[in-house]
């Protein structure tokens, strides 16, 4: 039957290995035949069987048109890339050239992806232990088999063994946002020589506090609003005399939140054959908060020619707390992946491993404070007017958002990309654990994917 994009037909399941049935080699060999015996050949021999090769990768690229390579027992630490019109053929006494793939394991592989084709079409390999090392940079995946690209390749009687995938890296905490800086206090009522300056504004993150109101001869001076969307309202000025008194700054608005991220989902995507994690959706920065508004200035005496005290500046919005990095996803375990057409999987033993776990993801950092208002006091009573009013205090930073968990890695046997088929029979399977997804203050990632076959 047809599932998503995958043939199935006589599919065994994971509860008991088959014995891998071996592709008959060409009775004889053939002029295009080429033999490859680690433990006696040499690669600068001719390639005959009694002059073999040492390395499969040297008959690979030696042969020409249409070529058998028969290859001896033993571990061949290299990773292989098929050709075309190339058949592979694993499990030879050294010796007398018997074939028997049960008894004589012929081992390859040396990283993480083992064997590879690009383009290649009419390709064969059996009888081989693929091995797959596990993957070590963070997110990378392992994987026995990728067929890039190509058409009518046969992948039989293998026993393929796939390593771990490894872990997403970790999102990291965002920073804090920065204090504002406090508003300045007025200058003391007295003489009016000079005038009695209200407090400067301090200075925000983003947005700055508002000027305080100056003392006046007579009436004071109204404060100024903290700047930003929602900044603190001006004090208003004294009007009225001594006893009258002036109105503070009004507190600077509060910074907003910022986005947190959504964890990652049980399964990232292939770019081709290379497979792109499940990672955590990106958070947002918190905003700053908005300044203070300015304290408005005090009343002077009359008929004394003294001012009243200036207001007190606004004090600086706090800056906005950065996010946190979110997580990544982990990497993945496959054992076969397919974006060749007309592939045949047949009579195969597939072991993965473990998928990576995902990334935790990092908090968002917490908003930085806002600036506390300027104060205004009063001179001595004969001698001068009222004090002014006090500044506002700036608003507080939003909080950054929290970085998400990384899901984690899958674990599967055969991919198959979409827009191909495949043609499998008698496979077996042996799965590893999926990865867990990466901690996170809000939003966990998946646990990755465990699946036999899976159309992707």
């Amino acid at each position: 039957m047809w599932l998503a994009g995958v043939l199935l037909t006589a599919c065994s399941s994971s509860s008991g290995p088959t014995t891998p049935q071996p592709v008959a080699p060409t009775p004889g060999g053939s002029p295009g035949t080429l033999y490859v015996d680690t433990s006696r050949g040499s690669d600068n021999n001719t390639g005959t069987a009694t002059a073999p090769l040492k390395t499969i990768g040297a008959a690979l690229t030696r042969a020409s048109g249409s070529a058998e390579i028969r290859v001896a027992s033993g571990v061949y630490a290299e990773n292989l890339t098929l050709r075309s019109d190339t058949r592979l053929l694993g499990g030879y006494d050294g010796t007398t050239w018997t074939r028997d793939p049960a008894s004589r394991i012929t081992a390859v592989g040396a990283g993480p992806v083992a064997v590879q084709a690009t383009a290649a079409s009419d390709a064969l390999i059996d009888g081989f232990e693929i091995r797959a090392a596990a993957a070590t940079e963070a997110g990378a995946s392992s994987v026995g088999i990728a067929l890039a690209g190509g058409q009518r390749i046969t992948i039989t009687a293998n026993r393929i063994v796939v390593g771990r995938g490894a872990d997403g890296a970790a999102g990291s905490t965002g920073t804090a946002g920065a204090a504002g800086g406090a508003g300045r206090a007025g200058l003391t009522g007295g003489v009016c020589t000079p005038e009695r300056a209200g407090g400067g504004g301090g200075a925000g993150a983003r947005w700055d506090g508002g000027q305080g109101g100056a003392g006046g001869l007579g009436p004071g001076v109204n404060g100024t609003e903290g700047q930003g969307p929602a900044g603190g309202e001006r004090g208003a000025r004294n009007a009225g005399g001594p006893i009258e008194f002036s109105m503070d700054g009004g507190a600077g608005g509060v910074g907003a939140v910022g986005a947190d991220g959504v964890g990652g989902g049980e399964f990232g995507r292939f770019r081709d054959t290379q497979y792109l994690p499940a990672d955590g959706s990106a958070a947002g920065s918190g905003t700053a908060g908005s300044g203070g508004g300015g304290g408005g200035g005090g009343v002077g005496l009359f008929p004394l020619p003294s001012c009243g005290s200036g207001g007190g500046g606004g004090g600086g919005g706090g800056g906005g707390g950065q996010l946190g990095a979110a997580g990544a996803g982990g990497g993945g375990s496959f054992g076969i992946v397919v974006g060749a057409a007309a592939v045949t999987l047949q009579n195969n033993q597939i072991t993965t491993g473990a998928g990576g776990n995902g990334g935790r993801g990092g908090n968002g950092g917490a908003g930085g404070s806002g600036g506390a208002g300027g104060t205004s006091v009063a001179g001595d009573f004969l001698t001068s007017g009222s004090a002014g009013g006090i500044g506002g205090r700036g608003g507080n930073g939003g909080r950054g958002g929290h970085g998400a968990g990384g899901g984690g890695g899958p674990t599967v046997g055969i991919v198959v990309l979409t827009g191909f088929t495949v043609t499998q029979a008698g496979n077996t399977f042996a799965l590893g654990a999926s990865g867990t997804g990466g901690a996170s203050a809000v939003s966990a990632g998946a646990t990755g994917l465990r699946a036999e076959i899976s159309s992707r």
